[in-house]
């Protein structure tokens, strides 16, 4: 096999899942990947070896079957680093880079964070991002998924970092005394209604985790009510929240949160929709 022969199989294969733009990167990624792995260039019409082809053919009959991209290669770019994923974690998104960015550009002066706490922190992307970006921080994710924190762990342990994670239902308010005070708190919590799972894409219901996905149809907003009521207590004098929020309820998200004493910015991503909210403590 050669990478133009499996390139014009894998458009076959996907065209009633992607459109062609998005095939296209999904070839791109593969072949990438295949050239780490082999630790071989791989021209175009070059014959692969017969490891490397059966990785190939392997590869493209999980994508065929509509399992994503990431999951099938373990592996997603995040803040130009690699890191391990499997169905136990969500896809890491654009919009959670646009957090962080967001985080960083807030915090030019990091000295002045000594704590920071995520909420959710499934892979431990953004925890392991913030450390490297505050390398002085004491930065601790909470997972109520065992999985989840398997995969945390991993990957803090192959970028180097020293993030504590712990097994956590944040929603239990008597579990919040086991934490200390923090400046700052971080969260991508679930936010899409049982009654929305029909408009959620079949690649995503069918393969990334309920439990990070989902919340009851009667309190979207339970994360961020607890969110914000353990910021009241929890978070410094001056402390920020920063929270991605279901885009069709930016309002009440930031109501919700003004309600309990909170200064709100909310802010869209790259595509025009209101995704994040920055919540900050007044004193």
């Amino acid at each position: 096999m050669t990478a133009s022969n499996f390139l014009l199989l894998l458009s076959s294969d996907l065209k009633d899942i992607y459109d062609p733009s998005e095939i296209s990167a999904i070839g791109r990624v593969v072949i990438d990947h295949l050239h780490r792995i082999s630790a071989a260039p791989i021209s175009a019409e070059r014959e692969w070896s017969d490891s490397t082809s059966a990785l190939a053919e392997s590869i493209r009959i999980e994508l065929k079957h509509g399992k994503p991209l990431q999951y099938v290669l373990q592996e997603a770019w995040f803040d130009d680093r690699l890191f391990y994923v499997d169905p136990s974690v969500l896809i890491p998104r654009p919009e959670t880079e646009e957090l962080l960015d967001w985080i960083k550009k807030d915090h030019a002066d990091h000295t002045k964070i000594n704590k920071i706490l995520e909420v959710g922190t499934g892979s431990g992307i953004l925890s392991i991002s913030l450390k490297k970006a505050f390398p002085l921080t004491e930065v601790t994710g909470l997972d109520i998924s065992a999985a989840a924190l398997e995969v945390a762990q991993k990957n803090s342990s192959r970028h180097g970092e020293s993030v504590v994670f712990k097994k956590m239902d944040f929603t239990n308010e008597a579990q919040w005394r086991d934490l200390p005070p923090v400046d700052m708190l971080i969260s991508n919590p679930p936010y899409i209604t049982e009654e929305e799972r029909p408009l959620i894409p079949s690649n995503v219901i069918d393969h990334e985790p309920a439990l990070a996905l989902f919340v009851p149809s009667n309190d979207p907003l339970q994360f961020y009510r607890s969110i914000g009521q353990f910021g009241r207590d929890k978070l410094n004098p001056g402390g920020r929240i920063y929270v991605e929020i279901h885009e069709s309820r930016g309002r009440e998200t930031a109501n919700l949160f003004e309600s309990l004493g909170y200064s709100v910015v909310t802010r869209t991503d790259m595509q025009g929709k209101q995704r994040m909210i920055r919540a900050e403590r007044k004193d």
